[in-house]
């Protein structure tokens, strides 16, 4: 019997080529200095996370990430990747109604092949209503038992104006909202 190993970069390969095929246009929404692309608009804001929950895997791969999804389509838009304990986001989006639907984590064990997975609802929904717009969400608090969303309009406009100086829009916010519990 002929025996593999497994290729994280080919895993990652066909992990973003699975994105694109189930709908996903691009597997990079994030937003650029300069001028914002004709029929987009820049969404930003933050992802507060918690500490990656307790494995008895000897893990060597893990991720954690929130997905996006068009709600009138219910089609998957992007995977945004959560980095470190805050990860803050910067997306092209054209307009539509869109939600952060889940959070989730995932770990792979390459020794023994086995893998974990966990996933929570969030239902934070939110709107771009027109094109060539700046939308600050609020940072979005997964760390705390309840989800919430914190409002740091201030100082999330002047980081933002500090990291795309040559876009002279005034964002608008638009905190996110929770969807009603059934």
């Amino acid at each position: 019997m002929k025996s593999f190993t497994v290729n994280p970069f080919k895993v990652a390969f066909l992990f973003v080529m699975a994105l694109w095929l189930c709908g996903c246009k691009s597997v990079d929404h994030t937003a650029h200095d300069g001028p914002i692309p004709k029929g987009m608009s820049i969404v930003f804001g933050g992802i507060l996370a918690a500490e990656p929950t307790k494995s008895n895997m000897k893990t060597e791969g893990a991720s954690r990430s929130v997905n996006v999804i068009n709600i009138k389509s219910s089609n998957y838009v992007f995977w945004q990747f959560i980095h470190g304990r805050c990860e803050y986001f910067y997306w092209y989006l054209p307009p539509g109604q869109y939600a952060i639907l889940n959070y989730g984590e995932g770990r792979y064990d390459l020794a023994t092949r086995s893998s974990e997975t966990y996933e929570q609802r969030i239902g934070a929904m939110f709107s771009v209503d027109s094109d060539q717009t700046v939308i600050y969400m609020g940072t979005l608090d997964l760390a705390s038992s309840a989800f919430n969303v914190t409002d740091d309009f201030d100082a999330a406009a002047q980081a933002f104006h500090k990291k795309f100086p040559s876009i002279n829009i005034k964002p608008v916010k638009r905190l996110l909202q929770f969807e009603e519990k059934r």
